[in-house]
């Protein structure tokens, strides 16, 4: 019988964390544990709550660390684990019922060393359900597709990029690798880690079902820390962004994707991601000195005005394709209003968000 390792990093989540841990306790397969790192936790509840389900099954293990950012806990997790088979959670986000049974079932007919499920938004201000990846039952390795369509899938889909849409076979986590160098980061860390999994994966399953329920909570783990401190932040957030994007490529290169194609997909959704990251920087800060200050380091970033050079405008589409065509043509001050509208109608999501949230939790 399958072990399963369920890796959990928990930062002041009280409000949530029981509903993720309850949705564990009730998964239809037994075979599994549990192991919660509470990275350095400063509410009062998160590390009580972590504490009491290690009291309620012995299934459950919990490591007490000092706060280094949910990338170092989940490493911290994964050197703890035993299973056969991992899988992560956010702690303010929680799992159906049937996961594990059903991934097990998938395993015991296809033999795959990945599985990719999808997601479902359960505080969104309209329900959504996440992008199809691939069809159901679609394999790709080993007798299935060519592993290059996956690679040259990866720069517009996000949904390949997350650690908590997997269960994988713990001989393609790279579990020996030294991610300290990049502890401080707080985007990108599941792309990183995801690459060599997806790499050393021999047969790659995906199903069309939704077995995780994913919660934006504008305090959590990562949404915390996203917010930039200083100046120098932003600095450090491009030379790792700029560290994944040369081995991403590496990568697609080695599965045969097409150069000039894959080159401007890249830039594309560098630029995509750069104007997302801005945009939510610039919700979240109140100063308008720091806010124009973010705005001039970020846009006159190397990597970033290398997009100018690509021609990805062909592969963006929608607002993204109007401020690329600004920025290429350097017509800074209307991308700049552009970006201001962009913000204004982000704080107004971050704040359904926030009431629909208030309002779920009085109901439970």
């Amino acid at each position: 019988m399958i072990l399963y390792s369920i890796i959990i990093a928990v930062y002041n989540v009280e409000k949530y964390l029981e509903e993720c841990l309850e949705s564990v306790l009730a998964q239809s397969y037994s075979n599994w544990e549990v192991i919660l790192v509470d990275d350095g936790s400063t509410d009062e509840g998160s590390s009580k709550i972590c504490d009491a389900y290690v009291q309620k099954d012995e299934r459950f293990q919990v490591f007490h660390r000092k706060n280094e950012g949910s990338l170092m806990a989940r490493r911290y997790g994964l050197s703890k684990s035993r299973g056969d088979y991992l899988l992560f959670i956010d702690s303010d986000d929680y799992i159906h019922k049937d996961l594990l049974k059903s991934v097990d079932e998938i395993i015991a007919q296809t033999q795959s060393d990945l599985v990719i499920y999808r997601f479902k938004w359960v505080n969104k201000v309209s329900a959504v359900d996440s992008e199809i990846i691939f069809p159901e039952g679609t394999i790709i390795g080993k007798d299935g597709l060519a592993k290059s369509v996956l690679w040259e899938k990866l720069p517009t889909c996000n949904s390949l990029n997350n650690l908590w849409l997997k269960v994988v076979k713990r001989e393609c986590v790279d579990m020996d690798a030294d991610y300290s160098e990049y502890a401080f980061l707080q985007f990108g860390t599941d792309l990183m880690q995801s690459l060599p999994i997806l790499d050393r994966a021999q047969k790659i399953f995906f199903t069309e079902k939704m077995f995780y329920y994913y919660r934006y909570n504008d305090t959590g783990i990562s949404s915390t820390k996203a917010r930039i401190k200083n100046i120098e932040s932003i600095d450090r957030y491009f030379q790792t962004k700029d560290a994944i994007m040369k081995v991403l490529k590496s990568y697609m290169i080695k599965y045969g994707a097409d150069s000039d194609k894959m080159m401007k997909s890249q830039y594309a959704s560098y630029f995509r991601g750069c104007m997302e990251i801005l945009v939510h920087w610039l919700a979240h800060e109140p100063d308008q000195k720091l806010r124009e200050q973010i705005l001039d380091r970020t846009l006159q970033n190397s990597s970033l005005l290398k997009c100018r050079e690509y021609g990805a405008e062909t592969e963006l589409t929608g607002i993204y394709r109007r401020l690329y065509g600004d920025y290429r043509a350097n017509r800074i001050n209307k991308m700049k209003r552009v970006l201001s509208v962009l913000v204004f109608y982000r704080k107004l999501v971050l704040l359904k968000a926030r009431l629909i949230d208030l309002k779920y939790r009085a109901l439970l």
